[in-house]
């Protein structure tokens, strides 16, 4: 439908070709080089201009510059509306779809409207900065490195663009270091509190590179191993490989497998041969749908390599079974299983475990119904959340129960920003009413983290209730006779 591409970005880790992208198309926007598209009248030369504008969408919403995009979106909503009613084309549905899917993920991705003292809309940017993590002595440094992550998208009721899901698209701005240049501007805000004085060239640990990516939407499976090996393939010594999978969970009779690590599968692409189908038997057709499908076994031999596995599914606890068995360090962060009625009701748009990696505050307001923040009230909770990440690092690096894993990812920067986000993402969702008592509506990790204690740590709590009481939301974490801060 539309030819999409990936911007080098994605593919290299380096994000200046991505801005280098940006100022081409922004130049042939100033320079008007459609401008004669209409006079023409001709179909290929409109179906030009609206590629040129779905492929500018793309680069300005993973660079987060939101208000450009919105403006390319309304004028490609009147393109597609002349394109659709002076040309009789094959592909006027195709377009009419394309647009809205952008017009929705758009909408989906502003989950928290934070706005400043004129109502203008700000736009947070949550990329990795310097100022949005504790920082590491280098007697708690082991050396180890984020170099490859693999971003599987295989979710089938999410809101998507393109090839993006809302959860990868998410889960991309996370692996990414902020772009100094855009502080620049007015309406663009960091998901962290100013620290004057601190910035990427100022502290070694920052001169790492973003790690780089790959980005598979619904693969199938040999698809999935292809990529998965080649960034196992090219890790060097010290070197993690990130490997994140918010898919849906199979169903049939592979639950009743005896090794656990066969069971609890996630669906990598729903596009099973119909032939084969046709030729099983009936009784063969669970097992055949079972080979477009990842369980925990078929990844057993990647932990030869030092890794780090993120599950967002209703699944997830499935590989949790996972262990080591190489000596390397291994962990598994998993989302919860299920979900409370309260979200159940809501068009699903995107993981909220994921949206905890991605903007803790942002789903801590979900969660809490708060759709619209005053930009010097979200900043005012943004230090509260910080003060959690520096207290649970403490709490992590002084504790001799914490598994060595951890500790070695926590020498790298943008791991360390997911595990304290997890345990952010623990503490609250323990504490929340409609969460707390179903250890199904809870995340969970191996090696575990409530061995720990961390996840218990009083100090931590108070700080989500601390947070509560400034968002005015003590209700949903207390009972009604406990709402006084």
């Amino acid at each position: 439908m539309l030819p999409f591409c990936p911007t080098c970005s994605i593919r290299t880790s380096n994000t200046a070709y991505l801005m280098e992208t940006y100022a081409f198309y922004l130049a042939v926007r100033s320079r008007q080089y459609f401008a004669s598209v209409e006079a023409e009248d001709r179909s290929e030369l409109a179906l030009k201009k609206l590629r040129y504008h779905a492929r500018f969408i793309v680069v300005c919403l993973l660079l987060k510059k939101m208000k450009q995009a919105r403006d390319l979106i309304r004028e490609m909503s009147r393109l597609v509306d002349d394109y659709i009613r002076k040309y009789d084309s094959e592909d006027r549905l195709a377009w009419s779809m394309v647009l809205t899917e952008v017009k929705t993920f758009v909408e989906a991705d502003n989950v928290v409207n934070v706005v400043d003292v004129d109502s203008s809309s700000v736009m947070v940017s949550h990329r990795l900065s310097a100022y949005s993590l504790p920082l590491l002595e280098r007697s708690d440094d082991l050396g180890f490195t984020l170099a490859e992550a693999v971003i599987v998208g295989s979710n089938s009721s999410q809101v998507t663009f393109g090839e993006f899901t809302l959860d990868m698209y998410w889960m991309l701005q996370v692996l990414e270091r902020e772009i100094e240049e855009d502080l620049s501007y007015s309406n663009h805000r960091l998901d962290s509190s100013p620290a004057p004085g601190k910035s990427f060239n100022t502290v070694d640990e920052y001169y790492n590179e973003n790690p780089r990516k790959s980005l598979l939407y619904k693969p199938t499976f040999d698809q999935f191993l292809k990529y998965l090996y080649r960034s196992y393939e090219e890790l060097a010594p010290y070197r993690i490989l990130l490997l994140y999978l918010s898919a849906d969970a199979t169903q049939g009779a592979t639950q009743t497998r005896s090794d656990r690590t066969w069971c609890g599968g996630l669906v990598l692409n729903g596009g099973f041969g119909q032939n084969m189908r046709d030729l099983a038997e009936p009784s063969m057709t669970d097992a055949c749908a079972d080979v477009q499908c990842l369980y925990p076994g078929d990844l057993r031999l990647f932990f030869r390599k030092p890794i780090m596995l993120i599950v967002d599914s209703s699944s997830s606890d499935a590989f949790l079974n996972i262990e080591s068995q190489f000596g390397q360090p291994v962990a598994v962060l998993c989302s919860p299983v299920e979900m409370p009625k309260f979200l159940q009701g809501r068009p699903q748009r995107g993981s909220l475990f994921t949206l905890f990696l991605h903007c803790p505050l942002t789903a801590y307001c979900f969660i809490c119904n708060i759709s619209r923040l005053p930009l010097s009230l979200w900043d005012k909770c943004q230090a509260q959340v910080e003060k959690f990440y520096a207290e649970a690092s403490k709490l992590l690096l002084r504790s001799k129960l914490v598994d060595l894993s951890y500790r070695a990812f926590y020498s790298d920067m943008f791991l360390r920003v997911m595990i304290l986000r997890f345990l952010f993402c623990q503490c609250t969702l323990r504490m929340h009413r409609s969460f707390r008592d179903n250890p199904k509506y809870l995340p969970h990790s191996s090696p575990s983290f409530d061995d720990t204690e961390i996840p218990q740590h009083p100090g931590l709590l108070r700080l989500i209730t601390d947070l509560a009481c400034t968002l005015d939301v003590m209700s949903a974490f207390r009972d009604n006779d406990e709402t006084v801060c």
